[in-house]
């Protein structure tokens, strides 16, 4: 079974207060796609690793990740959703973009459903 190991990085913007819709930005790359990556010959913690270095210059051992959810996508794939909250550091992206929740229709963004309810049940605080 192919395991799938998907990174939801949230970034809180201090300046907006946390009431204000962009004061979280969801990161996607640069195909406007939650990263993810897939296990093979190495762990879960240097897939992860991989997939925040590819994406991130923010040193990985400083984020703090936690399993948001696992789910069975199909009957030879399932997928473990890593996730951390961090402050926005201009210039923290390699490549790809933050981007606040509220704006996704209008730039034609679609998320899984899954992701949007885990995020919702996670708090936000820092």
């Amino acid at each position: 079974m192919r395991v799938r190991l998907t990174f939801i990085v949230v970034q809180s913007v201090k300046n907006l207060h946390f009431s204000n819709p962009r004061h979280f930005q969801i990161f996607f790359t640069d195909d406007s796609q939650i990263p993810y990556g897939y296990m093979s010959t190495k762990d879960e913690h240097e897939t992860l690793r991989e997939i925040s270095d590819k994406y991130f210059h923010t040193d990985f051992d400083w984020m703090d990740k936690k399993v948001f959810g696992f789910r069975r996508l199909n009957q030879e794939e399932c997928e473990v959703v890593y996730g951390a909250y961090v402050p926005e550091i201009l210039g923290s992206n390699k490549s790809g973009f933050f981007m606040p929740d509220c704006n996704l229709k209008k730039y034609n963004i679609e998320m899984d459903v899954y992701y949007e309810e885990l995020l919702s049940r996670r708090s936000r605080g820092f």
